[in-house]
């Protein structure tokens, strides 16, 4: 059974992510992003494109509302 991993920041910091994502390449994760970056058409595609290159899926959660988690 696959384990689960919930790294929760401490601080603001838009490098903890792709740096976890990096180390985590080859094991698939899920990755809750900002919504406002999910959605911008510059930063989302490149999310989506490091979360390919990774084997990660980048999805958008909401900060205001983040049960989506």
């Amino acid at each position: 059974m696959p384990g689960i991993l919930i790294h929760v920041r401490h601080h603001t910091s838009l490098l903890d992510g792709p740096f976890i994502a990096w180390k985590l390449r080859g094991t698939p994760c899920l990755f809750p992003v900002d919504a406002d970056y999910a959605r911008h058409p510059l930063w989302g595609r490149l999310l989506k494109a490091y979360g390919r290159l990774t084997g990660h899926r980048m999805v958008a959660l909401d900060v205001a509302h983040p049960q989506g988690l």
